[in-house]
């Protein structure tokens, strides 16, 4: 009504962000990266975590994350699984990262 021609008008940004129920901070484990630089055969069970952990790397390159070097930006949903978690530093450094990471995005490291 009247009140809102006398105000100023602007945008808002906002963000949308899904809910997940009993996520947990589950980094992958020394073994994943053994297993991922060819050192070490895998179980069917590793080669399922491997696999996920595979593609939140494709994920993060995608969109230029490369903040997973933390261990808290590495979680699984209820049913054990990786969640593709964007931790608000994508689309900043390219798909090269910076020089000094090198390796160490492995493992949560």
């Amino acid at each position: 009504g009247f009140f809102q021609r006398l105000l100023p008008e602007y945008n808002v940004h906002v963000t949308l962000i899904a809910w997940f129920d009993g996520i947990k901070v589950s980094p992958p484990d020394d073994n994943i990266l053994e297993i991922m630089l060819h050192k070490k055969e895998p179980t069917k069970s590793e080669l399922s975590v491997c696999l996920q952990v595979g593609n939140v790397y494709i994920f993060d390159f995608l969109v230029d994350d490369h903040d997973r070097i933390e261990g808290h930006n590495w979680l699984k949903d209820r049913n054990g699984e990786y969640i593709f978690w964007d931790s608000g530093l994508a689309f900043r450094n390219g798909p090269g990262g910076k020089k000094e990471r090198g390796r160490n995005i492995f493992c949560g490291r």
